[in-house]
């Protein structure tokens, strides 16, 4: 009996220590468009107006600065390939130079993101 009664001290404990480093914190959904994903990879906001491009495997493809931001649709700029990128609700779009129009890029979708910080 006193073998049981360590044993489930012992998980009593394990349990608390997982639980432990989200015990006090409130997590919330973040309202912005922080994170696109596609079928082959993803688009994430690293930090202010700055993107990047990971391919599935969470390898870094590209660089971009936002350069336009209104509800669900985001343009991304890559200065040094001379393109743009168009997120939105379903779709990537990609722009060359002076190109007025994007043609499709990709289908895909806003990611909710959830802070626990």
């Amino acid at each position: 009996m006193h073998a049981f009664r360590m044993l489930l001290l012992c998980l009593c404990v394990a349990l608390a220590l997982l639980a432990a480093p989200v015990a006090g914190k409130t997590c919330r959904v973040r309202t912005r468009n922080e994170l696109w994903k596609h079928g082959k990879g993803k688009f994430a906001n690293t930090q202010g107006p700055h993107w990047a491009e990971y391919d599935r495997d969470g390898n870094e493809i590209g660089k971009y600065k936002m350069v336009q931001s209104v509800q669900q649709q985001v343009v991304l700029e890559d200065k040094e390939r001379n393109m743009r990128i168009l997120l939105n609700e379903e779709l990537a779009g990609i722009a060359h130079g002076d190109e007025q129009q994007f043609t499709h890029l990709h289908n895909g979708e806003w990611q909710k993101v959830v802070d626990c910080t």
